[in-house]
């Protein structure tokens, strides 16, 4: 399948990890291919976002990660997305839906990491765009993926925020509330 986005490089023998990852026998450590791969995935969410200059992609979750086979010295490692467009990841509990992680939700994208040998890895990620580090959101909160939630605002369980909706700083919601698409609010 053709990648919608991808990445290359070229590893050699000269890489800092392959000293200690193992002396014998170099290998490409795996969390520097997961890293990879979230990474390029990364780079696919932003393509999709008109203000990416001003959004931070986070990771949430890496799902059903497999390693096929080792990355080595002389490899051109290639990672991707294996064409699978981005989508919301809810998943449900007790029959309620909820975000995994504060603000979070994100876009999985099923990705895969080649070597000269063939598949080296492959699995899914799943990220977020960022929430402001200073706002305390309730995971049970349900905000749209292209909303934006300032500094030190603060959402409760029964929240529920819009596309393209931006709350600026100190914005305090709590108890049934809905705040509709492309809204822009305020603190009082």
């Amino acid at each position: 399948m053709r990648s919608a986005s991808s990445a290359s490089r070229n590893v050699t023998h000269n890489e800092p990890f392959f000293t200690g990852h193992f002396p014998d026998f170099p290998v490409m450590p795996g969390v520097l291919i997961v890293e990879a791969m979230a990474q390029t995935a990364g780079v696919l969410v932003l393509k999709t976002v008109p203000d990416r200059d001003r959004k931070l992609v986070l990771l949430v979750a890496i799902e059903n990660a497999r390693f096929r086979r080792p990355v080595v010295p002389g490899d051109t490692f290639a990672h991707g997305d294996e064409g699978a467009q981005a989508q919301s990841q809810r998943r449900q509990n007790g029959g309620r839906r909820h975000r995994r992680w504060p603000g979070g939700g994100g876009s999985g994208s099923h990705v895969q990491a080649r070597g000269q040998g063939g598949n080296a890895a492959r699995g899914s990620v799943v990220l977020t765009m960022a929430i402001h580090p200073t706002a305390i959101v309730d995971p049970l909160a349900r905000i749209a993926e292209s909303a934006e939630i300032g500094p030190y605002c603060i959402l409760g369980a029964e929240v529920e925020i819009g596309p393209r909706t931006r709350l600026m700083a100190h914005v305090y919601l709590e108890g049934p509330t809905s705040v509709g698409r492309g809204q822009p609010l305020l603190p009082l």
